[in-house]
């Protein structure tokens, strides 16, 4: 039972690192594309 224990912790560890890694570069991704927008766009 504590193997079993175990390899769910495991599981969702390795499942949530994922997420935020994939996260992450959704993130980056998102702000390289504000800064090229706020670059190329000057509104006064």
């Amino acid at each position: 039972m504590r193997n079993r224990t175990f390899v769910s912790a495991a599981v969702f560890l390795f499942l949530a690192a994922t997420g935020y890694a994939a996260w992450l570069r959704f993130e980056a991704a998102r702000m390289e594309r504000a800064a090229w927008a706020e670059v190329t766009d000057p509104v006064d």
